[in-house]
């Protein structure tokens, strides 16, 4: 009677499971790369709102805008560069830096020009910029693997986001 294994049945085992895994790897790239990505979305895009959030209590007016601003309102401010996102109060920054990982781009692409990359909000919930201008545009990430997933300012205060292609 055999006890144990034979070394060609062992053989056969690891042959089996290495087409297994050959076949398996790209899906499991593919769906970190898809959960990393939504991951980063999501965050950026709860901030925003926290944010939004915060500044709809302003009680001091722009400089004859008509529109109110706190004058120290937190601000969002995007590093492309470097891929993170940081909220500041002024020059002083809120907590950590937040370190976008498995991004490979950061594309910001408004109709007003940001100033330093910074993005706030008004009394109302509009995004502006530094200067109190309106913010219509979109922040486009893109993933190490290509897909894209955006976040879209419209012209009345509000966005949304999420992946654009699969």
């Amino acid at each position: 009677m055999q006890r144990g294994f034979a070394t060609l049945e062992i053989i056969f085992a690891l042959i089996v499971i290495a087409v297994l895994m050959t076949v398996a790897l790209p899906n499991v790239n593919r769906i970190i790369d898809r959960v990393a990505l939504d991951y980063e979305t999501k965050s950026l895009y709860s901030e925003l709102r926290f944010l939004q959030s915060l500044n709809r209590s302003g009680k001091i007016d722009a400089a004859g805008s008509g529109r109110r601003f706190k004058s120290d309102a937190p601000s969002l401010q995007i590093s492309p560069n470097k891929f993170t996102w940081q909220i500041m109060r002024g020059k002083t920054p809120i907590g950590d830096a937040h370190q976008m990982h498995h991004i490979k781009k950061i594309d910001l692409r408004f109709e007003t020009e940001l100033s330093q990359n910074k993005i706030t909000f008004d009394t109302n919930g509009q995004a502006t910029n530094l200067a109190y201008s309106s913010l219509s545009g979109k922040l486009t990430l893109t993933s190490r693997l290509g897909k894209n997933s955006t976040i879209v300012f419209d012209s009345v205060g509000r966005f949304r986001g999420g992946r654009n292609n699969e």
